[in-house]
């Protein structure tokens, strides 16, 4: 399709694995990953890291459940990016930045704003003008902001 090169995939199922792999899974249960027994008698076990390349995303719903649980994931984590690179995040208050590092410890932290997820009726929007109400184009419903002041940071 148009957006061919920019699309959400679900994971490969292991059941889906060419013969020769598939047996490889069997052998070494998941690569060292636990699975609940009943998803293996279901074949519903899913190949860490692989995306499967014909299974789009086809709900918005497990979007936003994915996305909810990687905003949180990437929250935290940018905390981290930008106290290592001297990373600056927005005011509430006004259009300004502030260093991460002299603010790090402050317990009246709700004075940043940290970027919340698309709102669901802007992602439907998103859908219906854009992307023909394929969710598997709709790339960003959890962002996050950083800005540093120069490249080295």
């Amino acid at each position: 399709g148009k957006h061919s090169w920019c699309q959400q995939y679900n994971h490969m199922l292991v059941s889906k694995l060419p013969p020769k792999q598939r047996a490889d899974y069997a052998r070494v249960p998941a690569k060292n990953i636990p699975v609940n027994p009943m998803l293996h008698e279901v074949e519903h076990v899913f190949v860490p890291g692989r995306a499967d390349k014909n299974s789009k995303v086809s709900s918005i719903n497990q979007l936003y459940a994915s996305a909810a649980i990687a905003h949180l994931l990437v929250a935290s984590r940018i905390k981290v990016w930008a106290e290592g690179g001297d990373g600056m995040f927005c005011l509430k208050a006004a259009a300004e930045f502030v260093k991460w590092n002299d603010v790090k410890g402050d317990p009246s932290m709700d004075h940043i704003h940290m970027v919340p997820m698309k709102r669901f009726g802007r992602a439907i929007e998103k859908l219906l003008r854009s992307y023909a109400k394929d969710p598997s184009l709709l790339m960003d419903i959890s962002r996050h902001l950083i800005v540093f002041a120069t490249i080295s940071d």
